[in-house]
């Protein structure tokens, strides 16, 4: 069973929120710098890690968590 209820119904459940922290962009950054990349998946993480240090740097530039 779905936990989402049928769109008819009208209950929709919201997705639950997430946030990101200095800590949790400066590990992610470090994890993906750490690991070997496959050829085939070096373009994928070039992208993935393109946006997580635009988040990263929004969060040092404001200090605080984005949601």
């Amino acid at each position: 069973m779905s936990q989402f209820p049928k769109s008819n119904s009208g209950l929709v459940k919201e997705a639950p929120k997430v946030s990101f922290s200095i800590r949790d962009t400066e590990f992610l950054i470090r994890l993906v710098l750490a690991n070997q990349i496959d050829g085939k998946d070096v373009e994928v993480a070039s992208r993935v890690l393109g946006k997580i240090k635009k988040v990263h740097e929004k969060l040092i530039m404001k200090s605080q968590e984005i949601f």
